[in-house]
């Protein structure tokens, strides 16, 4: 099971501009922030000296460089930056603060839960979307179209669904070994797929997977299918298999899958904010690329700023 870690004030989704922007904001304000995410996947993290030519007061730096700054002001100001990748998010149940001084209930307020890839479970009571965009299209086809109607980024939080049922799991680094070790325990039908990638796992996983009578198969999925839920796979030579659960670690979830979950209101791939950056979901805001067109620093490190105060605000009225 997901250990529960702290509970945070805020959480942040992405360390990017737009994520450590909005960190600095809140830690400053001495609100208890977590940034998580990888600097790597920020866009501004590859790019090379001399291409920032447009943001104010700055020449000649590096994106690496560019970050790395922001790191060392976010956590000046006691935020937490977490390198990890998340696999969901989740309202969890409303909670009834404490009487105030006054002796009146306030309102039931909401608590978000964030799991991440090593399965702990961070809490929060505003959440922070700054995830930049998806820079790549979905690898197999239907794989959007049948989240959560199959299609799952997390065996922890979705296995009990497909309880002796034929399931796979794709992907080749060790996650794919844990996590189809784990679905052991509600089912016997497993099979991993790597799609094409070359098996990076170790001699001990390996064993375990050939204990269980865990297949590797290495071809390629091109397509998902079914009616309404996932039914089957078909591979690149033609072949089908049949399949009801198929659950995919080469990858975070992606924002979409994650917005989703939430309820987050989004328009072509984009995140629906008003001027203070906030979602259609209460103490839940989005700042950066994520939000739409231009996907220009500037904008990021703004809209991360407006995201800060306006969470910060949220947090301090509850």
């Amino acid at each position: 099971m997901a250990r529960r870690e702290k509970i945070y004030d805020i959480i942040i989704i992405g360390m990017g501009p737009a994520g450590l922007s909005a960190g600095i904001y809140t830690a400053r304000a001495n609100i208890k922030t977590l940034i998580i995410g990888k600097s790597a996947d920020s866009k501004l993290y590859h790019i090379p000296p001399g291409k920032i030519e447009n943001y104010f007061g700055l020449e000649r730096c590096t994106g690496k460089k560019l970050l790395e700054t922001g790191k060392k002001q976010a956590k000046k100001f006691a935020a937490k930056l977490l390198e990890k990748n998340i696999v969901e998010i989740k309202k969890t149940k409303a909670v009834k603060p404490a009487k105030s001084a006054a002796g009146q209930n306030g309102q039931k307020n909401k608590i978000f839960e964030v799991i991440t890839e090593d399965k702990k479970k961070y809490s929060t009571k505003a959440l922070i979307f700054a995830v930049g965009t998806l820079t790549t299209t979905e690898k197999i086809s239907n794989e959007k179209k049948f989240l959560g109607k199959g299609v799952s980024y997390c065996a922890l939080c979705d296995a009990s669904f497909f309880r002796d049922k034929p399931i796979i799991v794709i992907g080749s680094d060790d996650s794919t070994a844990k996590e189809a070790l784990e679905l052991c325990a509600y089912t016997r039908d497993i099979q991993i797929y790597t799609n094409g990638e070359k098996i990076r796992f170790t001699n001990r996983l390996l064993k375990k997977l050939e204990e269980k009578k865990i297949k590797i198969n290495g071809n390629k999925i091109t397509k998902i299918a079914g009616d309404k839920f996932v039914e089957k796979i078909i591979l690149q030579s033609g072949k089908i298999i049949s399949v009801k659960g198929i659950f995919i670690t080469q990858k975070s979830a992606s924002f979409t899958s994650l917005t989703v979950s939430l309820e987050v209101k989004t328009k072509n791939n984009f995140i629906i904010v008003n001027r203070k950056q906030e979602t259609n979901i209460k103490g839940v805001f989005a700042a950066g690329d994520c939000t739409g067109n231009p996907t220009q620093l500037a904008k990021a490190v703004g809209e991360g700023a407006v995201a800060g105060i306006n969470a910060t605000a949220f947090v301090q009225q509850r």
